[in-house]
């Protein structure tokens, strides 16, 4: 069995740190139930770390460039990492690849691809129309929406019904035109 020990805390306690390196020290004290902290930030420590944030150092092959030119290139690289995202995530998969040949794979590459870029179109569309959501909540919206297609049976009447819609759904709708009959016949006709 452990033995519980009793630690006594006299009636006056500091701890100090005071080391070059840091970029804050501190002084701490306490009284009984009274906690006393100074802080005091390190003047030189944060000059020599100001000076070093935000600051890159960038090679390039790329001569004929302006300085302003490769700068906006090396800071919209999130925009070609998030479209290696999206070929990765289970909206347009590319991999794995279940292939054995190369025209298969390169087939698989294509189509992946294609269908990005396809992808990328609408959504610049559907910005063009006004339409201030990121591009997830675009496409997860859209993919929201359910249309149910009746047709009565020994009967010629057929009819659509838009299924359960909130505000995001319905300005999708409405932007894009997709509420005109049209559109849904023609996706009846596809399937």
């Amino acid at each position: 069995m452990a033995k519980r020990r009793k630690y006594r805390i006299s009636n006056k306690t500091n701890f100090k740190q005071e080391t070059d390196k840091k970029l804050f020290n501190y002084v701490l004290t306490h009284d009984n139930l009274k906690i006393n902290i100074k802080i005091k930030i390190n003047q030189n420590e944060y000059e020599e770390r100001i000076n070093f944030i935000g600051k890159y150092i960038l090679f390039t092959n790329r001569k004929k460039w302006s300085s302003s030119k490769i700068i906006k290139a090396f800071l919209d690289q999130y925009l070609i990492e998030d479209q290696y995202k999206t070929l990765k995530s289970n909206r347009i998969k590319m991999c794995p690849l279940n292939h054995w040949t190369d025209d298969s794979i390169k087939a698989d590459i294509y189509l992946s691809i294609l269908s990005l870029q396809l992808m990328n179109l609408f959504l610049m569309k559907v910005k063009n129309k006004g339409i201030d959501f990121s591009n997830n909540k675009i496409l997860d919206t859209l993919e929201q929406i359910k249309v149910s297609y009746y047709k009565l049976k020994n009967s010629e009447y057929e009819f659509d019904i838009l299924n359960e819609t909130n505000e995001d759904k319905k300005l999708l709708l409405n932007k894009l035109n997709l509420q005109n009959k049209n559109t849904f016949s023609y996706l009846k006709r596809a399937f």
